[in-house]
């Protein structure tokens, strides 16, 4: 389950999000939809990990991740695809999000990363 409580990001002065709560239920599937400017991207990127939030918690499966480094949270299986970036045509969704969630932080799994890349070609 994915829990967002009462985020708040900001880039300097600017406040994207306020004060955002919702609860995803594991084995959904939700959509966040928005006009341009709404905040949609800086919901998913901070997420991921990739911008920090002001305020506020995530919590992964019961885990505060809201401070955790991008590739800790890629490792818990939680990733995004940028829109029209980075997506390989002839893959799946899932195809393309296991790829690019694959990490390499431990030498021994490199070749089972690897391995599991080519599979997917």
């Amino acid at each position: 389950m994915l829990e967002i409580v009462d985020l708040t990001v900001a880039y300097g002065p600017v406040v994207a999000l306020e004060r955002v709560s919702f609860t995803v239920a594991a084995g959904s599937v939700t959509a966040v939809l928005g006009a341009n400017g709404a905040g949609k991207t800086t919901l998913v990127r901070t997420i991921s990990g990739l911008v920090r939030p002001r305020s506020g918690s995530i919590r992964f499966d019961q885990k505060e991740i809201s401070r955790l480094a991008p590739e800790a949270i890629a490792r818990l299986g939680i990733g995004h695809v940028p829109e029209g970036r980075g997506v390989l045509a002839e893959l799946t969704v899932e195809e393309n999000l296991r790829l690019g969630g694959l990490c390499q932080a431990d030498r021994a799994d490199r070749h089972a990363s690897l391995a599991e890349s080519y599979e997917l070609f």
